[in-house]
């Protein structure tokens, strides 16, 4: 059976772009039968508010989004990654990181290392002694997870064939104050809950990788993915939670309706040429991956 999910971030209001996407995601999956999730990831304690998961939750309702079974939360899932991360680490796959964000971000920045920046794995053959006394000092550490220098190649729904020359070095898995990463928790919740179809922004088109990785670790259930053009505002920036002003939230406060919102993104989708107000329900006939476009797209600011 096809499932997929929801997975907004509670750390701001819903905009155009994470609708775009959600649109498409539910379509696929009442199109084709399946079951739909609502997961918030709120594991970034200090950045997720209730009072955004609210908004967020009521946003999509107004909007006619719907999903089967409760809505899961991240920051009651942390027992299932630490549970995980254990079982890696029994197979020796795990090891400490002292590395600080300082030096992080100075290889990153290091001519050599070039646009697609990979962790090169300092502290993985770390001496014994040189760790136990890391340890023993108390230094801040991470936990990575050792990931094989070698190619990954998938299929994409929208992207095509997409292959990628590693998996992005060894992962952070958790963060040295005890945060899980998104990369992991989210390949672990994705495997637990038997997703096997993600729709999101291209942009996160990298996250592919180590993601297929910790599955492959996990179990090698098949996942499908569909990285979606982005929507821009027109001044071509990526639709973010910082362009308040195009927040659904700001859009349902000056009386735009949820069909106008929904029908101009049906429109950008290839669904609604006629360009007339839609609800979701009348856009499930109409769904097809062959429509979407393959190149970025602007928000009008006329909404």
């Amino acid at each position: 059976m096809l499932v997929s999910r929801l997975a907004p971030s509670p750390t701001g209001l819903l905009h155009p772009g994470n609708i775009w996407s959600f649109m498409l995601c539910w379509l696929a999956v009442r199109s084709g039968g399946g079951r739909l999730l609502l997961r918030m990831d709120d594991i970034d304690g200090p950045r997720s508010r209730p009072e955004f998961a609210r908004a967020i939750i009521r946003d999509l309702r107004w909007l006619g989004f719907d999903w089967d079974g409760p809505i899961y939360w991240q920051s009651g899932r942390t027992h299932l990654y630490a549970e995980t991360l254990e079982t890696l680490r029994e197979r020796n796959l795990v090891y400490p990181c002292f590395c600080t964000r300082k030096e992080l971000r100075g290889l990153a920045s290091a001519p050599h290392m070039g646009e697609a920046a990979v962790y090169p794995g300092l502290c993985r053959d770390l001496a014994k002694e040189e760790r136990e006394a890391k340890l023993a000092a108390r230094l801040p550490f991470s936990l990575r997870i050792k990931t094989p220098d070698t190619s990954c190649v998938f299929n994409d729904l929208i992207q095509g064939a997409r292959s990628f020359p590693n998996h992005g070095g060894d992962i952070a898995a958790r963060r040295s104050d005890d945060v899980y990463s998104y990369q992991f928790a989210t390949a672990v919740d994705d495997f637990l809950l038997d997703v096997n179809l993600i729709v999101r922004g291209r942009d996160l088109l990298s996250s592919a990788p180590p993601q297929l990785y910790l599955r492959g670790l996990l179990g090698a259930k098949t996942v499908k993915f569909a990285h979606v053009p982005s929507l821009l505002s027109p001044d071509g920036e990526r639709l973010a939670k910082r362009h308040k002003a195009s927040s659904v939230a700001s859009m349902r406060e000056r009386g735009v309706s949820p069909g106008k919102i929904i029908g101009e993104i049906a429109a950008m989708a290839g669904m609604n040429p006629e360009g007339a107000d839609r609800t979701l329900r009348e856009l499930i006939p109409r769904f097809s991956w062959d429509k979407i476009p393959r190149e970025d797209l602007i928000w009008p600011d006329t909404l």
